[in-house]
């Protein structure tokens, strides 16, 4: 289920993986976007300056809850450079790390 959803297109709108199920991305009001935009800022500020990792919007998640595909597309994701294995070149899911 995990790779077909993955595979839809994009023109079809935008959904998460939820308990197998799909469910619409819920397109997010003005107050949520400040604090997102603003949490960005933060949290990459800090990535920058520890050099810990990496922290991006709307990067999609491929993972497994109770045994069911969950593809969330959360509002900000952040990767520890020390879960990334170190020929990743900056593309693909952040499943592709979750056994590093």
């Amino acid at each position: 289920m995990c790779q077909a959803f993955l595979e839809l297109p994009e023109s079809d709108g935008r959904y998460e993986l939820v308990d197998g199920e799909l469910a619409p991305k819920m397109s997010p009001i003005s107050a949520h976007s400040r604090t997102q935009k603003r949490s960005l800022r933060l949290l990459d500020d800090w990535c920058e300056t520890f050099g810990c990792g990496e922290v991006n919007p709307e990067w999609t998640v491929a993972l497994q809850s109770r045994r069911l595909d969950w593809v969330p597309v959360p509002d900000l994701a952040y990767i520890s450079y020390a879960r990334v294995p170190a020929d990743w070149d900056g593309e693909g899911l952040a499943q592709e790390f979750q056994n590093w």
